[in-house]
């Protein structure tokens, strides 16, 4: 941490180099005296097997001993009195249900009292699920949000602004960023693979956008998406030809599989050592399958260009 604020720092310097702003200069004074106290307590916190522990720093190697997250969240408390936090938690959905990890999330769902802060949890359909896990059972529901795809809008726009940041600017442009916008069926990975895939063949041809060249733009954005699709396959535990069933049988459900209809068709395919909310859950991480808000225990296909994929699959 003390590593990327002092790059962040340095940063601001350059950018207000002429004009530093009085916020500015509060900002990085608050800024170096917070890393600096935190340096001082180093704590660490472990959501493995070890807890979590006081690195201690009065000698040349490390010790530590376990203590609770409610007494490292209380002894930096002060340090935290003039601060607003937002802690954000990526990939929430991986976090290993322990007695560290509940501690550590029980602190971070309710603070500490003298702590202004605020955590936003971000993973996967089944997040919830590991959060209830490691304790967390009420879930207010306007705090609750489940990300979709873009609209075709909001994907133009992203696609239009890369086209302005080459200064791709010819008449033929509009057609392009639709086309490309329509491709990537709003899926944010997608928006960038299509956009990257435009940038680089109009980048071979000079710079120029001529209507020949969109159809290549095209292709090359296709073989994007599908190496997308064959990485998060590969990620998945059962044969391919299940999900292929799998694609197959929710195009017949207006897109939509219940959980018996999932073990039913993965019954005959599964490992012997694999249950049911195994497949599922390797399903949610991989991105095969997304649950539900609204409808529990149902799932769907996240992107609908993905369930082409799985039903073109020869095997």
């Amino acid at each position: 941490m003390m590593l990327e604020t002092n790059l962040e720092i340095r940063r601001l310097s350059e950018v207000f180099q002429s004009h530093e702003p009085e916020i500015m200069k509060r900002l990085k004074k608050s800024g170096e005296k917070l890393v600096t106290t935190l340096e001082n307590f180093n704590l660490t916190v472990n959501l493995g097997v070890v807890g979590v522990t006081r690195q201690s720093k009065s000698s040349n190697f490390e010790t530590s001993q376990d203590i609770r997250a409610e007494t490292a969240f209380r002894d930096t408390a002060s340090t935290f009195e003039n601060f607003n936090l937002v802690i954000f938690v990526d990939e929430a959905q991986n976090t290993p249900v322990s007695n560290s990890s509940k501690s550590v999330v029980n602190c971070l769902h309710h603070g500490i009292k003298g702590i202004s802060l605020i955590a936003a949890f971000f993973g996967l359909s089944d997040t919830k699920q590991a959060l209830r896990q490691c304790g967390l059972w009420r879930f207010p529901d306007e705090r609750v949000v489940t990300l979709n795809t873009l609209s075709y809008e909001d994907s133009r726009s992203a696609i239009q602004s890369v086209f302005d940041a080459y200064d791709f600017n010819v008449p033929d442009q509009a057609k392009w960023v639709n086309e490309l916008a329509e491709l990537s069926q709003g899926w944010p990975q997608h928006i960038n693979s299509v956009a990257v895939a435009a940038e680089q063949i109009i980048h071979e041809t000079g710079g120029g956008i001529q209507p020949n060249l969109l159809q290549s733009a095209i292709t090359v954005a296709q073989e994007r998406k599908n190496d997308y699709y064959a990485s998060r396959l590969d990620a998945c535990s059962g044969k391919p030809w299940v999900y292929k069933k799998l694609a197959e049988a929710a195009e017949e459900n207006d897109g939509v599989l219940a959980r018996f209809e999932i073990d039913k068709l993965t019954e005959t395919s599964q490992e012997k050592d694999q249950s049911i909310d195994d497949f599922i859950t390797n399903a949610l991480h991989a991105g095969v399958l997304m649950e539900l808000r609204k409808l529990p225990k149902h799932y769907k296909i996240p992107i609908p260009s993905f369930g082409d994929y799985l039903r073109e699959l020869s095997h």
